[in-house]
């Protein structure tokens, strides 16, 4: 991925290219986290930790997992294409890794109905 950066507050921000490794065609462009936004990120990911744990049941988050699994299911080609244009690995590869990715949410939606959930 090429860097390119920009001026913006306090720091640049520096902006990235996803290029496909077969064509370096270029995908999308993504921004980069700069040090003034690590602490914000670490205290949102807190916040969505802790609401998860103590606003949702365990039977909430089960249901909740099983629908990211659905839709993983049913976006499952599309997912493998953008991992084979972004990686550059063959697409059956790809689309074992999504599946396997599928198969691990369906466990944990499965474990949040027993008792630990």
């Amino acid at each position: 991925a090429s860097a390119s950066s920009s001026s913006s507050s306090s720091s640049a921000r520096v902006y990235f290219d996803v290029l496909n490794p077969a064509t370096n065609e270029t995908l999308c462009r993504v921004s980069g986290a700069r040090a003034d936004d690590i602490d914000d990120i670490i205290a949102r990911a807190d916040a969505a930790q802790k609401s998860w744990a103590n606003d949702y049941t365990a039977h909430a988050r089960g249901k909740i997992i099983r629908k990211w699994f659905a839709l993983m299911e049913a976006n499952a080609e599309d997912l493998a294409r953008v991992m084979t244009a972004e990686q550059g690995k063959p697409l059956a590869e790809s689309r074992g890794e999504v599946a396997y990715a599928a198969s691990f949410l369906e466990w944990y939606a499965e474990e949040a109905r027993r008792g630990g959930g």
